[in-house]
Parts: C-alpha cells; structure tokens; sequence
C-alpha cells in the first residue's frame, strides 16, 4: 500500500519529480483509514 502511495504522490508533481515524503504519508493514512 505504501508503494501506490508513493506512485499516486510522483503523478502528482510537475515533469518527472519524484514523489515527496509529506504526500506520500498523507495519501498512505487516508488509505489506511479506508
């Protein structure tokens, strides 16, 4: 699950910027909540 955080997060940035540590983890919690 962490790992399509980390991807859902990297396709949210501009040009080829990887994911950010803060987006990842607060897609990750809302994940687990679901």
């Amino acid at each position: 699950r962490y790992g399509v955080a980390a991807g859902t997060a990297a396709t949210m940035n501009y040009g080829t910027e990887l994911c950010k540590k803060e987006d990842t983890e607060r897609l990750f919690l809302k994940m687990k909540q679901e």
